[in-house]
């Protein structure tokens, strides 16, 4: 309620909010009902991979009264751009962008992946729908909001040369706040000696993060 709240206000003085909670905190959640409140505005929703596509589709269902959903993820041999709340993946969006009549609420799902003054396909598709609704409102959500080789995702605190959408971190839910309430544990670690994790994983090639069936 009270992040839902900070977004509402946000949103009055600033078409542009960056949210960043923990892992676990409820972020597809607090976005499900978002967009329940925005009951006769068409809403975008882009993330980057179909797992996030079928998560957003059915918390949307399960917890909320939006029954005009569309899916546009190519993975999912599904290619709907005609509801009233669309959920996409960028990948499959960007090459059918033409199609899309223009949304009032754009949700930009681990924003911290959206690179922006790039010419990157999230460059593309948010310059495309300003255009074609210069009012829109953008919501951008983060467990991290900072990207490798770049800094954090909004102001000036990236490297130099570097471009952010957002102006500052609007709301945040913290991990002591949520392990305080009893919703998350507390973080254990175990240390892994150096050369043995250099044999065992001197076979497994890295594509970003490892090839996990390596």
């Amino acid at each position: 309620i009270t992040a839902l709240e900070a977004i509402y206000a946000g949103f009055k003085d600033d078409p542009l909010f960056l949210f960043q909670g923990i892992t676990g905190c409820g972020k597809t959640l607090i976005i499900c009902r978002l967009i329940n409140r925005y009951v006769d505005k068409r809403c975008l929703i882009l993330v980057n991979k179909q797992e996030l596509v079928k998560q957003f589709h059915s918390t949307l269902i399960s917890q909320t009264e939006v029954d005009d959903i569309g899916i546009c993820c190519a993975s999912l041999n599904k290619f709907n751009l005609d509801a009233r709340v669309t959920i996409a993946t960028v990948q499959t969006f960007v090459n059918r962008i033409e199609h899309y009549k223009g949304c009032d609420l754009l949700v930009l799902d681990e924003a911290h992946r959206a690179g922006f003054g790039s010419g990157s396909q999230y460059d593309m598709v948010v310059s495309a729908l300003h255009d074609q609704t210069p009012n829109m409102r953008v919501l951008g959500t983060s467990s991290t909001p900072s990207r490798l080789g770049h800094g954090y995702i909004y102001g000036d605190r990236c490297v130099k040369g570097g471009v952010n959408l957002f102006k500052k971190v609007g709301h945040q839910i913290k991990y002591e706040v949520m392990k305080d309430q009893g919703y998350l544990v507390e973080l254990r670690g175990k240390v892994a000696h150096a050369d043995s994790l250099i044999s065992d994983l001197a076979g497994v090639k890295v594509n970003g993060d490892y090839v996990l069936n390596e």
